[in-house]
């Protein structure tokens, strides 16, 4: 997996202590496409349906860690920093928002 993160989301991660958790969140109900969580602290509680074993990926400057469940890991994860206010940690699996439908 290529990993690609712009040099401002590197500098927060690494300020926040080093690690990122990226996993993929379901919708609530019916199916569609899965959305991705990330944060720079292990999510205590995920809830149900959230994968919960996060695998180390390497090819970063900090720590990843993915949880996919089920799904194959994506061939690029794109990273970036959003918001000035409240700067927060975005992903996009190949370039989009969401994985598809799970």
């Amino acid at each position: 997996m290529r990993i690609l993160a712009t040099p401002e989301s590197t500098e927060f991660i690494l300020a926040e202590g080093g690690q990122l958790y990226v996993w993929v969140e379901p919708q609530r109900c019916c199916g569609g496409p899965a959305f991705l969580g990330a944060s720079t602290h292990r999510p205590p509680r995920l809830r149900r349906g959230v994968p919960t074993t996060f695998n180390r990926v390497e090819g970063a400057a900090f720590d990843l860690y993915l949880a996919h469940g089920n799904l194959a890991a994506p061939d690029e994860l794109h990273i970036e920093l959003r918001g000035r206010r409240r700067p927060r940690i975005v992903t996009f699996w190949n370039g989009a928002a969401y994985v598809g439908l799970v």
